[in-house]
């Protein structure tokens, strides 16, 4: 499947039904759901690894926005090798380092130095 974070939010309906897109596409997280109290960031990868980069400043506003909403903060990717979830008040949290990265994954090739970290697969719950 070629997916997209609509694909993604769609793929993830099935398990919870009231998830909603917030409206502003440049909010620090993609959807909620007020019933199961989750704030989810969706990421779609086209390799898959045993580790997935997650930015700081990413994880930091997740935890943020989650902790002011009283919702548990979810990470959700898609690589070829299925779906992966993290919680991530139960998952350790990343050691971070320094990495030259795209400035944003669509528009430019600019690089800039971004605080990343990595969340093992084996942390997180397969979907699919």
């Amino acid at each position: 499947m070629n997916w997209t974070e609509r694909t993604l939010y769609e793929f993830l309906q099935v398990w919870v039904e009231d998830l909603t897109l917030y409206e502003d596409q440049y909010n620090r997280c993609d959807c909620f759901s007020a019933k199961h109290a989750l704030e989810v960031e969706l990421k779609c990868r086209e390799v898959h690894y045993h580790a997935l980069l997650i930015e700081k400043e990413k994880y930091e506003a997740l935890l943020e926005r989650a902790k002011k909403n009283n919702r548990r903060p979810i990470y959700a990717n898609t690589t070829p090798a299925g779906v992966w979830v993290w919680d991530l008040n139960t998952t350790s949290e990343p050691l971070w380092e320094v990495r030259e990265m795209p400035r944003t994954t669509q528009w430019e090739n600019e690089k800039v130095d971004k605080v990343v970290g990595f969340l093992k697969v084996t942390d997180a719950k397969q979907l699919g």
